[in-house]
């Protein structure tokens, strides 16, 4: 059996609530792109800020590529 797992555009999709097609209108993309990135398993980087702001997701979760951004806590 294989395992399924959750890439990145099922969890913007999981994030927003929305279907594929309500993903792109709300990105400005088209439907086919975003089918495109969901074949690939990420956002490509000149969607990904917008992608970030739509879904509330952060961008190493939406593109692999993306270093780890560490905040620092102030005390």
């Amino acid at each position: 059996t294989r395992m399924c797992q959750m890439n990145a555009i099922d969890m913007a999709l999981r994030a927003c609530g929305c279907k594929q097609v309500e993903l792109a209108r709300r990105l400005g993309v088209s439907p086919a792109l975003v089918s495109m990135w969901k074949k690939r398993g990420y956002v490509t980087q000149k969607n990904l800020s917008k992608a970030v702001e739509v879904t509330g997701l952060p961008p190493h979760l939406l593109n692999p590529y993306v270093p780890v951004v560490k905040t620092q806590i102030q005390k």
